[in-house]
């Protein structure tokens, strides 16, 4: 029998915790989803032209099951999930909805197309926009693959409504989660708790190369990845909470003192950005000189 890890433990753990509460999270959002769809679709049927036609009993029953399955979303209780899903399921499934489901269906896969070849025609002016340009490496190489494989579902011939609203989905998300429109305000950030902090920065090499990738971020080419990175290291040269940088000599521990540099720091000169964004162009967002310190009446554009 193999050994169980760390992560296998928390997982067991988790689910009797759930299962002792009522509620279970093993596929929970998913069961959850999956029944808010089937929701959606019956709803669509008692909106649907011909729904007239179908007997009162069965719209009755049909109404009944699509109540008790939006009680069931509430509860977020797996099982009452599933019994909702299964019941209303069973009740689409009859042979007097059948015309009427195909219809819809059908209606839902034009839909969805629609929606992804909106994005796919799109795609070549979205990426010359900051949100993509400035994005994490990650997060670009996620939203292509999203993008790719909408375009293998859209060329599918007998693509479902599901996998065509699967796709559309994934590819919505990873657009959304590129975040290269956050780059300017997290730089603005950065060099706001630089001044704030760097005094607390007792190495003045570290002090000043900091200060130089700091202002390195404003070059085109610059992305999220780069200012994470320096933010990180900021992070890093800082002393932690409840912790005070000393010097010792002699082995005799010192007042603390900032050390200052003869190095100055020149900040690449800030440039207004325009509301309206160039297609190809790259937004050079500078370093609000109201959060730079100013250490020499000749050179008012340092970072110290």
């Amino acid at each position: 029998i193999s050994m169980l890890n760390a992560s296998d433990i928390k997982r067991i753990t988790q689910e009797v915790l759930a299962q002792r509460s009522g509620k279970t999270d093993t596929g929970l959002e998913k069961k959850t989803e999956e029944l808010r769809h089937l929701i959606a679709i019956g709803e669509k049927v008692q909106s649907h032209k011909n729904y007239e036609s179908i007997k009162d009993d069965l719209k009755e029953e049909l109404s009944d099951a699509i109540t008790r399955a939006k009680a069931a979303v509430i509860t977020e209780d797996a099982s009452k999930i599933d019994q909702a899903f299964n019941n209303l399921n069973e009740v689409l499934a009859k042979e007097e909805f059948k015309d009427i489901i195909e219809d819809i269906k059908d209606a839902m896969v034009n839909d969805y197309k629609a929606k992804i070849n909106e994005f796919i025609k799109g795609d070549a002016s979205f990426r010359r926009e900051i949100k993509y340009i400035k994005a994490q490496k990650s997060l670009k190489e996620a939203y292509l693959k999203a993008l790719d494989d909408a375009k293998k579902i859209v060329e599918k011939s007998d693509a479902s409504s599901e996998e065509m609203k699967d796709a559309y989905d994934k590819l919505f998300d990873a657009r959304t989660k590129l975040d290269g429109d956050e780059f300017e305000g997290r730089l603005e950030a950065l060099a706001k708790k630089y001044k704030d902090n760097s005094a607390k920065i007792t190495d003045a090499k570290i002090k000043a190369a900091l200060a130089d990738k700091i202002n390195a971020l404003n070059e085109d080419g610059k992305t999220m990845d780069d200012l994470i990175a320096v933010e990180k290291e900021l992070t890093k040269a800082l002393p932690k909470e409840g912790k005070v940088s000393v010097t010792t000599t002699g082995g005799r521990v010192q007042t603390p003192v900032t050390t200052t540099s003869t190095k100055t720091v020149p900040v690449t000169t800030t440039k207004n950005v325009p509301t309206t964004v160039t297609p190809g162009s790259v937004v050079r967002t500078g370093i609000d000189l109201s959060l730079i310190h100013i250490s020499e009446p000749t050179r008012p554009r340092l970072i110290s």
